[in-house]
């Protein structure tokens, strides 16, 4: 493998035929992004390294390295009574033909209303966080209404299996999709300039346990990529979601440890 340089293809080629193990077979991948990865480091970083079972029949992969067609970057494993569970983290690239199913599967409910948007409303409202009387109607022309979260891992942004989290903005509340749906009243809207809005909403401080008055500016910092930042996330929409690679990480028996994003 040291002396593999040439050119991509060769790497890859020497990867499809040489590369496999008792478990695992290796494929050329067609998908692969050299964005993703530098040129020059190719044939340093796709490679298999040696799989060894410890005494507690547990065993690691790590990589990058390609196995039918896709980029893999860790997968982890357990065997237990001849039984293998076993978690993995793979990129799927955004021309790869089931990119867009899966994506929908995982960041689909964003663009709906909260099952139990009345119930976060009556919630807010027995804390003392508003009234009915205090929904405003704002002007939100030109913002966009549904974001979706994208980090960031080796410099590249990428959408997340792990993080599929997002923000609906009407024009009166913000609805948070992340570990668990929450509202916040939607208070103010001031357009900066055609690509920035600072918004101020009514939100539940968990450290104080009250509601307070936050401010963050949404802003638009990539135009090429539909890359929004508000606050210490960034977002893309709906438009763009076929743009940007998806990490996927999946497990058959526990929940997968993921990898570990730049933001």
């Amino acid at each position: 493998m040291n002396r593999l340089r040439p050119t991509i293809t060769m790497t890859l080629l020497a990867l499809a035929c040489c590369l496999t193990t008792s478990c695992h077979r290796h494929t050329q991948n067609s998908y692969l992004d050299t964005t993703i990865l530098k040129d020059n480091d190719i044939a340093l970083q796709l490679h298999m390294p040696d799989t060894s079972i410890d005494a507690y029949g547990m065993w690691t992969i790590t990589g990058p390295y390609v196995e039918d067609g896709l980029i893999y970057l860790s997968r982890h494993g357990v065997v237990d009574d001849g039984d293998t569970c076993r978690e993995e983290n793979y990129i799927l690239p955004h021309k790869d033909p089931r990119h867009d199913t899966t994506v929908e599967s995982w960041f689909s409910h964003i663009s709906m209303p909260p099952r139990d948007f009345d119930e976060l409303k009556e919630e807010m409202r027995e804390n003392g966080g508003y009234r009915d009387a205090d929904i405003k109607h704002l002007d939100i022309s030109g913002m966009p209404q549904d974001l979706y979260v994208v980090m960031t891992y080796h410099g590249q942004p990428y959408l997340s299996t792990e993080y599929c989290y997002g923000i609906r903005l009407t024009d009166s509340i913000i609805i948070y999709h992340y570990m668990e749906e929450t509202i916040a009243m939607l208070s103010e809207v001031r357009r900066l300039d055609k690509d920035a809005f600072e918004l101020t909403s009514l939100d539940w401080n968990y450290d104080s346990r009250c509601f307070e008055n936050k401010t963050d500016t949404l802003r638009l910092i990539d135009p090429q990529r539909g890359l929004y930042k508000l606050g210490r996330w960034h977002y893309t929409t709906r438009n763009y979601l076929k743009e940007y690679n998806l990490i996927v990480s999946q497990s058959d028996c526990w929940e997968p440890g993921g990898v570990e994003y730049d933001w």
